[in-house]
């Protein structure tokens, strides 16, 4: 899908507050996707939005965009 893989860690502080700016956009969105998903009664796709909101949210350490290979 991406022709490239971007990892940012904590140890480089600039790339790491935009990673983490990215990655609460992204938290933000899927929140937002399950509750729209919710008021239509989208059960499946509210259901894989929190899923993955659970996943991210355990692993905040590495934040990045990862190619597919």
């Amino acid at each position: 899908m991406f022709p490239y893989a971007v990892t940012f860690r904590k140890a480089e502080a600039p790339l790491a507050a935009l990673a983490e700016e990215g990655f609460q956009r992204l938290l933000a969105d899927l929140r937002a996707n399950a509750t729209r998903s919710a008021a239509k009664g989208q059960t499946l796709i509210c259901m894989v939005c929190w899923r993955a909101i659970a996943i991210a949210s355990a692993q905040p350490v590495e934040v990045g965009l990862m190619a597919d290979q």
